[in-house]
């Protein structure tokens, strides 16, 4: 944290819909500056010099869920290296915050009409968090539903 920011949160879990749709995810770090307020969200990279520009979709995500969730937009929020001091920063806007709002809605649109992403079924599925919902598992003869909620991650699933 900056000298005056102060380490609010850490590996705090946030859900949240757009249009039904939930998103579920996991802030590494949120820091807020003891003088102005700002929040930063920070998600640490081990490779974060492969870390592309085109992957601030994810901090625009954070974001939004923030926002959501507190009602107030982060100042900041950044890929932070694990290695050593380096980050690259995103600063967030209402217009982002849209835009990750469609892209939500749209890419869940896709995956329901089975058009996203073409699932490979095998005993795995029973370990799929979108298992539920996929018509690849269910189609899968190895696919067990009553095995659902084996992975610890869909024991929380409302």
């Amino acid at each position: 944290a900056e000298k005056d920011e102060v380490i609010t949160q850490t590996e705090e879990k946030f859900e949240f819909r757009v249009d039904g749709f939930a998103v579920k995810g996991v802030w590494d770090r949120v820091d807020v500056s003891q003088k102005t307020g700002e929040v930063t969200i920070i998600e640490y990279k081990s490779h974060l010099k492969t870390t592309r520009q085109l992957d601030f979709l994810q901090l625009k995500i954070y974001c939004l869920a923030y926002k959501l969730k507190h009602n107030k937009m982060p100042a900041r929020a950044r890929f932070q290296a694990l290695d050593d001091d380096t980050y690259l920063e995103y600063i967030p806007t209402e217009e982002d915050m849209n835009a990750a709002s469609a892209w939500i809605v749209k890419t869940w649109k896709q995956i329901l009409a089975a058009r996203y992403y073409k699932a490979q079924p095998s005993r795995s599925c029973n370990w799929c968090e979108f298992s539920h919902i996929c018509p690849s598992a269910l189609l899968d003869p190895d696919y067990d539903s009553r095995n659902y909620g084996a992975n610890p991650r869909h024991r929380d699933r409302t």
